[in-house]
């Protein structure tokens, strides 16, 4: 009886394997492959984790794109400003000479040059002199027995000799920042009121 069992199960065994084509017959080869998805139902509570695809062999050798550079626009060079100191400044004054009296066309010119173009506008001769001082224009020295001021006294920067009657002249007088005095100095002259202050800037 039981060899009887085990007979039949050997052949529906043989019988089976023959069925599936296992027994070294020809294997068919499939015309297509095919490729199967498997979709994963989330489940509550669960994290997904999306997947990144990996990059192609030719994707992996391409060299990563480099960012382009843009250049600043060249800006032409800034020429610095020079300073060029001006020429010293040229003034002319206008002079008045009366008995007794000394008039001036302005009573200040900036420092430089300054031509006095003097007159002798009265009817006896008259000189005339600058002088640098900060003294009043009353209180220059005067020698009491010539009535002269005393030029070795005072800074005398020019001098212009007598004028006669009608005669004129430029007295050129290149003058520093300060105080001065103007003055004619024939005797007796300054002290009978022929002065006047002056002021270079």
């Amino acid at each position: 009886m039981l060899r009887r069992l085990l007979l039949v199960t050997a052949l529906v065994a043989a019988f089976a394997l023959a069925a599936c084509g296992g027994g070294g017959g020809g294997s068919k080869t499939p015309s297509a492959t095919k490729t199967v998805v498997k979709t994963a139902t989330a489940q509550p509570g669960a994290t997904t984790v999306a997947s990144t695809p990996s990059p192609t062999a030719s994707e992996a050798t391409q060299p990563a794109a480099q960012p382009t550079a843009t250049r600043a626009a060249a800006q032409p060079p800034v020429a610095q400003p020079t300073s060029t100191p001006p020429p010293g400044a040229q003034t002319t004054i206008g002079v008045s000479l009366r008995e007794f009296s000394l008039g001036l066309s302005a009573g200040s010119a900036p420092s430089g040059t300054v031509t006095f173009n003097v007159s002798n506008d009265g009817t006896i001769p008259h000189d005339f002199w600058v002088i640098r001082s900060d003294l009043a224009a009353d209180g220059l020295p005067v020698n009491p027995a010539t009535y002269l001021v005393d030029e070795s006294q005072v800074n005398v920067v020019a001098k212009q000799p007598p004028l006669a009657t009608e005669d004129s002249a430029q007295l050129p007088a290149n003058l520093a920042a300060g105080r001065y005095v103007l003055i004619c100095n024939v005797a007796t002259h300054y002290e009978t009121g022929m002065r006047v202050a002056f002021t270079v800037q």
